[in-house]
C-alpha cells in the first residue's frame, strides 16, 4: 500500500466519520461498506429497502453486522424533517411541498439532506448513479458554502 494511501486510512479511522451510501442494494457498495467496516475506517450507513440490501449482501457474501441499513423514508417525523430541509434550501427554485415530498424520495438526496441535517458527515455515490445526479443531490441537499460559487470535482486513482 502506498504511503498516500496510509496516511488517508489513518486519518479516516482516527475521524471516525459517519457515512451514507444511498445505492445501498448495489454490489459494490455493499462491498465497499464491508471494507469501512472491517478496516475501522467509517460507521456506514446503507440506504434502501432493508429486504433488498439483505438479498443482494447475500448474493455477494457481504455480511451486514456492523452495517446500518436505513429503509427510504415512508412517511413520519424523519420524512417531515427532511421536506422541511429541503424546502428551505428549494424555494428560491419554487419547489413546493408536494414535490419536495416526491423528490425527497430519491436516495441519493435522501442521503446529501441526511448530510445537512448532521446524521451523517458524507455520502459516497455513484456506483449505479451518474456523476450528474450525484452531484445534483449534493447541491440540492448540502449546497456549498456560504460565498461559494464554483464547485469541482476530482478523482484520485492510486495504482
Amino acid at each position: 500500500m502506498s504511503d498516500f494511501r496510509a496516511s488517508l486510512r489513518a486519518r479516516a479511522r482516527a475521524a471516525g466519520r459517519r457515512l451514507v451510501l444511498p445505492e445501498g442494494d448495489e454490489p459494490r457498495t455493499l462491498q465497499a461498506a464491508a471494507r469501512l467496516r472491517d478496516e475501522g475506517l467509517a460507521q456506514v450507513t446503507l440506504l434502501g429497502p432493508p429486504e433488498a440490501v439483505e438479498a443482494e449482501a447475500r448474493r455477494v457474501g457481504v455480511e451486514l453486522g456492523g452495517l446500518a441499513v436505513e429503509p427510504p423514508p415512508a412517511g413520519g417525523r424523519g420524512l417531515d424533517e427532511a421536506v422541511r430541509l429541503y424546502l428551505e434550501r428549494a424555494a428560491a427554485r419554487g419547489v413546493t411541498a408536494d414535490e419536495a415530498r416526491r423528490q425527497v424520495g430519491d436516495p441519493l438526496l435522501w442521503g446529501a439532506l441526511g448530510v445537512a441535517a448532521g446524521r451523517f458527515d458524507g455520502f459516497v455515490a455513484g456506483a449505479r448513479s451518474t456523476t450528474a445526479a450525484t452531484l445534483r443531490a449534493a447541491l440540492r441537499g448540502i449546497g456549498t458554502r456560504a460565498g461559494v460559487r464554483r464547485v469541482s470535482s476530482f478523482m484520485l486513482m492510486d495504482t
